[in-house]
């Protein structure tokens, strides 16, 4: 489909550029609506007290719980047309191989 598409490109773009200056929040933002897309609600134990990047990453996923993973979809492409406006007209976005799958 369309979405499907579009947040492949949006993946692969957003791993294949240079690292932007993002707050944690934006970045658990954009990981948690990843794995949402990817995965749907989270399906893992949460990590131990002294896994302190572990939990926040759990922590940002657990609150998508009952997001559709069209709709995770739909607003990470959202936060990369927002952070990265043009970014679709990218060199590195027409570079993206056919065969690039996220996972």
């Amino acid at each position: 489909s369309d979405i499907d598409t579009k947040f492949k490109r949006a993946v692969y773009f957003v791993r294949s550029s240079p690292p932007k200056n993002s707050s944690n929040d934006e970045k658990l933002k954009v990981y948690a609506l990843y794995k949402q897309s990817l995965v749907g609600d989270v399906n893992i134990e949460r990590p131990g007290m002294l896994s302190f990047e572990g939990r926040a990453k759990w922590d940002a996923w657990e609150k998508l719980k009952g997001t559709s993973q069209d709709d995770a979809k739909k607003q990470y492409i959202e936060l990369v047309d927002k952070d990265f406006a043009g970014w679709e007209d990218s060199d590195i976005a027409k570079k993206m191989p056919e065969d690039f799958t996220p996972q």
